[in-house]
């Protein structure tokens, strides 16, 4: 028991350092201090004189009593920390021969007692440094020990009592309080996922619980090197205040940047335990991981500028005397390396490619430039806990891909083969849908996400993909991949060029990394509204499912599952789940799609972090009334009649009128002015539309008018192209409207009976609004708890 105590105190104890390291490096300072000619940082002139050698040999000689051991240990920390790791002759084999050299100047007994009481206040200072870093571990462990006990707990409750009974019980309004101020609101407003962008460069803003935690772990840090700092009356190696405060201000902020490696490892890593325990998500940690990372580079960069503002206030030349040296070399490497590391971070949504190159390569070369920069300095066990925590990730990594992708010992399941393939056929020339056959039976739970690798990418370029759900016979899974940049562009492509459509399947061979992730308890919950945006319907449908094969025991009271799509074309891609929950008769499916002409169609802009291409019918404001929605939806049935009036007019290009077009206002005027601001308020697109009418806008419009449009700028899709794309058997689900998301999800609320849960998963601008509106009427749930889970890849 005692043993266990003290190795789990023993990193809060006082290091115990050698007292013949103590020795030598005192020996080593006290006996500079007789040759002012070898400035600080001259270990050339140090190592080199021979009189200064035989003064600390004499030195050495006399505190260790002539014991030959401690005399050989304190020599050679003198050599090392002097001599080897600044460039200079090892001296260890020097000893006796300079043993035999008689000093012209010998320390003094009390100068030698100052200058080890000095030495040791130094190495003092440098493991309270240690112990505060430690307090940071503390920090972390605490916040997922209380998430781990909560997870845990909420699962027993259950398993003891039942879900219903459990969740029927409504929240204090304490807890509910917390809820929709701290867990779930984004920081300022409802802006999120929703990434801001300039130019290339992207980012987005963590939630407030998130903030939160991160804002308190940066204030330890800030008053850990903050906290005053104990100083030495007569210290014979500072001669003022400022230098000592400079020296252990460097060795803190280098000590606690380098015990905070690990930490930040082992948040970005795919195999990470603490998911598992808490029940948080991959993209909640990476948030933490960036964080964490920046936090400790920025105490290293502090450690750098300290350590160069204290050398040079001994007026030492840092060019001559500490530029060629290897410690100093690598330290400037690492920071480098890391520099590239931490900035590749903000174009990793344009170029994934660049950024997963240089996120693996710069931080493994800069972690071994790392070590050998503390070479013989100390503190390198954290730098060889972060290549352990990483090396293991990676062995989890390939026997995730050993075992479930390939079978060479044992055989395949019936029908399979000895490693995995897929299945693929093409929908409208962007999306591809995979159904992964795997040699082995495989698992599925809602809420996972597996890396795929075509073999041409094999493992230096997988996306993660969720997983839509299990194949009917239980031996693979479904995914489905929108083509945009890289990967999955270039896999599209060469899936088209080899003939594969929605009725042509091609057949490739693919390795799955996975699965990942944790499933979210959707299903113990009485009510469920379940919203996708485009093909965020991934990771909505294996919740549904589950749902729905639960029903006949939990009895839901109500499954509502929305999915919002730009075009009909997307609902084909997953036809045959949706018949089979809507046969099921136990849940209620609303598919939105863009009205007929295509007028009502918002597109959410590039700079709010999402790829062009992805278009989801929602209104961003949740404020906006019902009457706006209706009244676009009359101008729509309009825009319709008129194009067809004008496309059957002949107009020469000579007869376009350029200043009276831009006098004129068009119908697809509310559209641009939606896409050019899509956060404004109901009120102005309310004011948009009178604006409209009274400019005109009715079927008596002049023909002067109408002839200042070209027949360019009418609808491309026509009529007759979106009638090809109707699908009968799904016709009754679809609803070719907008859909005010903030009034769905209060609606829900107000007509619940029971506990609520709101799943979501889609673009970020839609994503954002669920999660304003879900903290804006939670309270309107009276008979149960309520819960809203995110199902989205932000990281």
């Amino acid at each position: 028991m005692r043993v266990l105590f003290a190795l789990l105190f023993l990193p809060y104890c006082w290091a115990m350092w050698p007292q013949s390291w103590i020795v030598g490096m005192a020996c080593g300072k006290a006996a500079q201090l007789y040759y002012p000619e070898c400035v600080y940082g001259d270990y050339a002139c140090i190592c080199g004189s021979d009189q200064i050698k035989a003064t600390v040999e004499d030195c050495i000689n006399r505190a260790t009593k002539m014991n030959s051991t401690d005399m050989g240990s304190a020599w050679g920390r003198f050599s090392l920390m002097y001599c080897t790791l600044n460039g200079q002759e090892d001296l260890v084999g020097d000893l006796l021969t300079i043993a035999k050299i008689k000093p012209q100047r010998v320390v003094s007994d009390e100068s030698f007692e100052r200058a080890y009481e000095a030495e040791v206040h130094l190495l003092s200072q440098k493991d309270v440094s240690v112990r505060y870093s430690l307090s940071l571990y503390v920090y972390w462990l605490g916040i997922a020990v209380i998430a781990a006990i909560w997870r845990f707990m909420s699962k027993l409750a259950v398993f003891l009592v039942g879900p219903h009974s459990m969740l029927q019980r409504r929240h204090s309004r304490y807890y509910r309080w917390l809820q929709r101020r701290f867990f779930w609101p984004a920081l300022f407003g409802q802006r999120h996922m929703v990434r801001f962008q300039f130019k290339w460069i992207t980012m987005s803003l963590a939630s407030r619980f998130e903030t939160v935690v991160i804002l308190v772990f940066f204030l330890l840090c800030l008053i850990f090197m903050l906290t005053p700092y104990t100083f030495m009356d007569d210290d014979p190696f500072f001669e003022t205040r400022w230098k000592e405060m400079m020296r252990f201000s460097s060795d803190r902020s280098g000590i606690m940047g380098t015990i905070l490696i690990p930490l930040f490892v082992l948040f970005g890593m795919r195999n990470n335990i603490l998911i598992w325990a808490t029940g948080w998500s991959y993209q909640r940690f990476n948030v933490f991981h960036r964080a964490i990372a920046r936090i400790s580079y920025t105490l290293l960069i502090v450690h750098s500028v300290t350590k160069h503002i204290f050398s040079a206030s001994y007026h030492a030349s840092l060019v001559k005397y500490f530029y060629p040296t290897l410690l100093y070399r690598y330290g400037v490497a690492a920071m480098f390396l890391m520099a590239i590391m931490i900035g590749s971070a903000m174009v990793r949504n344009r170029f994934y490619g660049i950024f997963h190159f240089l996120h693996i390569t710069c931080g493994f070369a800069g972690l071994m430039c790392s070590v050998y920069h503390l070479n013989h300095i100390g503190y390198k066990e954290p730098l060889y806990i972060a290549f352990a925590i990483w090396a293991a990730d990676w062995f989890l990594r390939l026997a995730r891909v050993t075992i479930f992708n390939f079978r060479t010992v044992f055989p395949p399941l019936a029908g399979s083969h000895r490693s995995s393939y897929a299945s693929v056929n093409v929908y409208n020339g962007e999306i591809a849908r995979l159904s992964i056959r795997l040699p082995v039976k495989w698992p599925f739970y809602p809420g996972q996400y597996v890396y795929l690798y075509p073999h041409r990418y094999w493992f230096i370029n997988g996306h993660p993909f969720s997983v839509v759900g299990a194949t009917p016979n239980g031996d693979g899974m479904i995914l489905l991949v929108r083509a945009r940049n890289g990967m999955t562009k270039e896999l599209c492509k060469s899936l088209i060029d080899r003939g594969c459509s929605e009725t042509t399947p091609v057949t490739i061979p693919v390795v799955v990394e996975g699965p990942y992730g944790v499933s979210a308890p959707v299903f113990n919950y009485d009510e469920g509204l379940l919203i996708a945006g485009g093909i965020g319907i991934t990771g909505i449908l294996g919740y549904v499912e589950r749902m729905v094969r639960d029903n006949a025991v939990k009895h839901h009271k109500h499954i509502h599952v929305i999915w919002i799509a730009h075009s009909r074309k997307l609902f084909a891609i997953a036809r045959d789940i949706i018949l089979r929950l809507k046969e099921s008769g136990s849940v209620e499916i609303s598919l939105y799609t863009k009205a007929e002409r295509g007028q009502n169609l918002l597109r959410f802009p590039e700079q709010a972090g999402v790829a062009s291409g992805e278009n989801v019918v929602v209104d961003y404001e949740p404020t906006q009334s019902a009457s706006t929605s209706q009244r676009v939806s009359r101008h729509g049935s309009r825009d319709t009649e008129w194009c067809d009036q004008y496309n059957s007019r002949n107009h020469s290009q000579s007869e376009f009128d350029n200043s009276s077009y831009m006098k004129s206002v068009s119908p697809d005027d509310t559209l641009v002015y939606e896409r050019e601001n899509p956060f404004a308020s109901s009120e102005v697109l309310s004011s948009r539309l009178d604006e409209l009418e009274k400019a005109g806008l009715d079927d008596s419009r002049s023909d002067d008018t109408q002839g200042n449009y070209p027949k360019k700028d009418c609808f491309e899709t026509s009529s007759e192209s979106l009638s090809t794309e109707k699908s009968d058997d799904l016709d009754e689900l679809i609803i070719e409207s907008r859909i005010d998301l903030a009034n769905t999800v209060r609606t829900f609320f107000n007509q619940s009976k029971g506990s609520v849960c709101v799943a979501a998963c889609g673009p970020p601008g839609m994503m954002d609004t669920i999660s304003a509106a879900v903290c804006k009427y939670m309270e309107h749930v009276e008979y149960g708890e309520v819960h809203y889970y995110e199902e989205a890849f932000s990281w």
